[in-house]
């Protein structure tokens, strides 16, 4: 027989998924975006930045940002923000400053992967590097490209406007949901 409080658990656990079968799937794909950035910020607390507040900044100020997209190449040519420079995941520190260091000068570095925690990862080992280099403050984009794209945001790749965005593979893909 089960205890009191696992059985509790197993009923909650259960009434859980029946909720979530209801739930229409975009619900379902939001929350759980919303899962893995929490996630993500536990895991390396460093500053964010909403896609809401970046927009706003390359709407007024676009040249007050610097975009690094910290994905493989392959998902950073299959799309990727406007005017972002690729940055290998693994580079070295001082790789990092030798390539992007001059244009740091006066700039807001704003660092993203498919859903954060990569680029989060490489902020933790760069920032005080850029910061260093002359870069005014620096930023992981929350949710990554995966939340920008959701959200409506424009992606590109070096063809021009494009609809869709790298899934990093199947599970990951799941996350991808855009809102009109």
């Amino acid at each position: 027989m089960l205890s009191k409080p696992l059985l509790s658990a197993v009923v909650a656990l259960v009434i859980g998924v029946f909720v979530l079968l209801l739930l229409p799937t975009r619900i379902i794909q939001n929350s759980a975006l919303h899962i893995v950035e929490w996630l993500v910020h536990l895991s390396a607390p460093v500053a964010e930045i909403s896609p809401n507040e970046l927009a706003a900044q390359m709407a007024s100020r676009p040249d007050d940002i610097l975009l690094l997209d910290v994905r493989e190449e392959a998902e950073y040519n299959e799309s990727h923000l406007k005017g972002a420079l690729h940055l290998p995941p693994a580079i070295f520190p001082d790789d990092f400053v030798n390539r992007y260091g001059a244009a740091f000068k006066g700039k807001n570095l704003v660092v993203y992967c498919s859903v954060g925690k990569r680029s989060s990862d490489a902020l933790l080992r760069v920032e005080s590097l850029a910061k260093a280099s002359g870069a005014k403050h620096c930023y992981n984009l929350r949710g990554g490209i995966f939340r920008w794209f959701n959200e409506g945001g424009d992606v590109v790749n070096t063809q021009g406007a494009v609809a869709s965005v790298h899934p990093f593979d199947k599970v990951w893909g799941l996350l991808l949901v855009r809102h009109p």
